[in-house]
């Protein structure tokens, strides 16, 4: 056999070899699980994130990007955290609708379409940020999703209709208290509890609540939440329940998983690793901050620059010639008491005392400071 013979069958043996290592390899590799029917693989949610979106978690899916990917004014969508608590949903907007009921006058349902005929719209930004951000610097560290400190959080525009006109149109009755919104995202399992979170009734009617169908003038991302879900900005990004198909308005908060066991704080102080308070009256869910408070997660940006540049212009203003302003002489007379003298009740004799207690002035002077002062000021009797 010539040496270019045995070469060929070498190599055909040898990919024989590869051949069924990568069959071995294969067979060894668990299986993928299987998509349960109505809902979107992980796989196609990540597709549609941005490549620099780190995961932390697959079941539930979570995920965020690195603080240098978080510089933007406005969020993106594709760097938009994600964070479920059940699996995604695949939903048909024709065929979806949300319907509100409860402590209301009237039973209401819409579709989206209805909502966008029947309410004004409205486009606003506003803050989400998961319960849980920032995890990761806990000391000692604490189990749940590892957010880094800018993780878990986005400030991206939303678009839909107001949640106060929508309870308005459907009429609140009187012990109205709290407003549940229910998702449509399922579980692994039949049993697994549904996503139920509610609201003060002060915080629904908010200006700044919305019923959203739209992230960044475009259409929901089905991972966030499509076709409708509520936006609380400010407040815990749980309270901004996706897949929104049920509000009921309760004269009380609601009571479910999400809401008792989940998402609760200890009214007190615990050792770290201390499981939480099983007694209700330790507990207070954790809401949020009024959406006045709201901050926007920028790094950069506007926000930070414009000091920075009005400061460079001034100062090339003034090297290149231009008039300094006056400076102003100071006013002696503002740091003089400014007391009415009905107030005084000044000693009739020298080294009497003022015989009632010590008050303030409306200017922050006490009228004993007040008087002693005076008293140095005023011109020595006598020759002493």
């Amino acid at each position: 056999m010539d040496e270019s013979r045995r070469t060929f069958l070498g190599g055909v043996a040898g990919a024989g070899a590869y051949a069924l290592l990568g069959e071995a390899l294969a067979q060894d590799k668990p299986a993928a699980a299987p998509v349960p029917a109505g809902t979107i693989a992980n796989e196609a949610v990540k597709s549609g994130k941005h490549a620099s979106m780190v995961y932390h978690s697959e079941r539930p899916l979570t995920g965020s990007v690195p603080a240098h990917q978080h510089d933007f004014a406005i969020t993106p969508s594709d760097r938009m955290f994600v964070r479920n608590n059940l699996l995604t949903p695949d939903l048909d907007i024709g065929a979806h609708r949300v319907t509100i009921k409860g402590l209301v006058d009237k039973e209401l349902s819409f579709s989206v379409a209805e909502l966008q005929k029947t309410f004004p719209t409205v486009t606003l930004q506003g803050m989400l940020e998961c319960a849980g951000s920032g995890r990761s610097n806990y000391q000692p560290t604490a189990s749940g999703t590892p957010w880094a400190q800018t993780g878990g959080m986005g400030c991206p525009k939303w678009t839909g209709v107001r949640l106060a006109d929508v309870l308005k149109a459907a009429g609140l009755k009187s012990g109205a208290a709290h407003v549940a919104g229910q998702g449509g995202d399922p579980g692994m399992i039949a049993t697994a509890a549904p996503v139920i979170r509610s609201v003060p009734l002060a915080k629904a009617l908010d200006d700044s609540t919305l019923l959203a169908w739209e992230m960044n003038g475009a259409p929901l991302p089905k991972i966030h939440g499509y076709p409708l879900r509520l936006v609380v900005p400010g407040w815990v990004g749980s309270a901004s329940t996706k897949w929104l198909h049920t509000l009921t308005v309760l004269d009380a908060p609601f009571k479910g998983t999400f809401m008792t066991s989940s998402y609760v704080t200890p009214k007190w102080p615990v050792e770290p690793g201390q499981k939480m308070p099983p007694d209700p009256r330790a507990q207070c869910a954790r809401q949020g901050r009024p959406a006045r408070h709201r901050a926007r997660p920028r790094l950069g940006g506007r926000r930070f620059d414009r000091p920075r540049r009005d400061l460079a212009r001034r100062r090339r203003e003034l090297a290149a010639g231009a008039p300094r302003p006056a400076r102003r002489p100071l006013r002696v007379a503002r740091l003089q008491p400014r007391v009415p003298a009905a107030a005084l009740r000044l000693p009739e004799h020298p080294g009497a005392r003022v015989g009632q207690p010590r008050q303030r002035a409306a200017d922050g002077f006490g009228l004993e400071s007040a008087r002693l002062f005076l008293e140095r000021r005023a011109p020595r009797r006598g020759g002493g």
